[in-house]
């Protein structure tokens, strides 16, 4: 027994040790990061542990549910492209065509109402909320200095900082976006306490509006900055002026650090069909059910290739105001994405909104498109009816 206390004892102190190295080394997410992760059976993050994390709720108004097309089905498709389906792990395939609902798929325990983390969609979202911002007169322009919001925000830049060069991505700042750096922006951001203290020790590598390169840290300086200019948490203005005005069925959950601000870059849990309604609403040109929400003008200029120069040198013309876009079999599409395969995709010429959520995404990529997206395309174009 004395050696087993001696042993005991002797653990407590190399993690006490440890606890008081990560800590001072700006790495306290480490402990959050292996419990979440190796501890539980699991070598990242997964869909479907968002309630381990301090949430918001993302209450929502009237609840309409989508139309049920005569087409509808639920069972598997006699297609090649349905194998994708299972080989990366497919929790939900949802696919809205004419506005009703034509076909949903559910698999691995999850359903029509089971919460799935967005990851990166939520970008998509930031990006909305600045354009609801600016008509509701808490922005006066994107080209308003971020400077304005932030003052605190001090970057060695010749010129300022504006909130167009974080919707586009070209903050200059080098944030980095690994995600198997255990001790990179991403996983500090996931994992992490204090979003604020994080961003805020970023210093500039370029001058504003240069370089394109795709980065959480942008986003979460816009989220900073509605959370300024609103005087509201971002998922309470998500609710008020998007999840409210276009029948979510169910309430959403918005994951923050521990001072309540969200993680912008990632992380709001919702369904396939209430997710289907952002691509929907986008499709309608910010209109739901003939009101406009988003303002089209803004909504357009979100869906027009920043072409600004990425870090290959190569000009981007498939990335907007944080929403992507691509082209597949001469029919153009923009969608929200993220890691592992979550999608929402809208193709305006089939008037289709499409949700895919799953475990995992193709490795490769063809027009800076996941190969898997391709497949998913081409289900979704089977069952359109609107021709």
């Amino acid at each position: 027994m004395k050696a087993l206390k001696r042993i005991l004892l002797a653990f407590a102190g190399v993690l006490a040790i440890l606890a008081l190295l990560a800590w001072l080394s700006g790495n306290e997410h480490m402990f959050r990061a292996l419990w979440f992760t190796y501890f539980s059976g699991n070598s990242g993050p997964v869909i479907d542990e968002g309630a381990r994390f301090p949430y918001q709720v993302v209450e929502t108004g009237s609840p309409a549910p989508w139309p049920i097309s005569k087409h509808y089905s639920s069972d598997t498709l006699a297609h090649p492209s349905w194998k994708a389906i299972a080989t990366f792990e497919t929790v939900a395939f949802l696919v809205v065509d004419n506005d009703s609902l034509v076909f949903e798929y559910y698999n691995k325990g999850f359903g029509a109402e089971s919460h799935s983390n967005s990851y990166s969609m939520a970008k998509s979202v930031v990006s909305m909320l600045i354009g609801k911002a600016v008509e509701d007169g808490y922005i006066r322009s994107i080209d308003q200095p971020v400077s304005d919001f932030l003052p605190e925000l001090t970057l060695k830049q010749s010129n300022p900082l504006r909130i167009r060069h974080l919707l586009t991505m070209s903050s200059g700042i080098d944030f980095g976006e690994s995600y198997s750096n255990p001790f990179g922006f991403v996983a500090k951001a996931y994992y992490g306490y204090d979003l604020k203290k994080l961003v805020m020790q970023y210093e500039a590598s370029d001058e504003p509006g240069i370089v394109h390169r795709y980065q959480g840290g942008d986003t979460q300086l816009l989220a900073f900055i509605l959370e300024n200019a609103t005087g509201m948490s971002v998922p309470q203005y998500f609710s008020k002026s998007i999840w409210t005005k276009v029948g979510a069925e169910e309430e959403a959950w918005w994951n923050t650090d521990e001072q309540g601000s969200a993680k912008a870059s990632c992380c709001i849990h919702s369904n396939a069909r209430d997710f289907a309604r952002l691509g929907q609403l986008y499709l309608d040109s910010g209109r739901w059910n003939g009101v406009q929400v988003i303002p089209e003008n803004f909504m357009m200029e979100s869906l027009r290739p920043c072409e600004i120069p990425d870090s290959n040198g190569e000009p981007c013309g498939y990335y907007g105001f944080q929403w992507w876009l691509g082209k597949h079999r001469d029919i153009d599409f923009f969608y929200l994405r993220s890691m592992q395969g979550q999608y929402i995709v809208s193709i305006p010429e089939k008037k289709m909104v499409f949700v895919r959520l799953g475990r995992k995404r193709s490795d490769e990529q063809r027009d800076h498109v996941p190969l898997d997206l391709f497949e998913y395309i081409d289900l979704a174009l089977s069952l359109n009816r609107y021709d």
